[in-house]
């Protein structure tokens, strides 16, 4: 559950991507965004919903993939928040999702 929550944060990070897919890397020098997921979606600054659907995919929809080819991004979950680039929230609800929480 955790993995997937994290898979959406990163699959948010950008505005630009027309897709949120991820893939969860285990070297943060591969990643390209360390990403730390809260309990607390008020300090979080993607609300991210996983998807099981490839084609669900979009602005804090996310997708994560097992292929590293196939993702829009590779992630990285730090377990210092302040080493993070960008701070993810899971949410059950994929109405709450989005990328702009300030």
């Amino acid at each position: 559950m955790k993995t997937n929550l994290i898979t959406l944060a990163l699959l948010g990070l950008s505005y630009v991507a027309q897709s949120q897919v991820i893939y969860i890397t285990n070297n943060r020098y591969q990643a390209d965004y360390q990403v730390y997921v809260t309990n607390n979606k008020y300090e979080a600054d993607w609300i991210v919903y996983i998807t099981n659907n490839l084609y669900e995919a979009k602005e804090g929809i996310v997708y994560k993939t097992p292929n590293r080819y196939q993702a829009d991004y590779q992630i990285y979950f730090t377990p210092n928040k302040y080493q993070a680039d960008k701070i993810i929230y899971y949410t059950q609800h994929r109405y709450e999702a989005t990328l702009d929480n300030q």
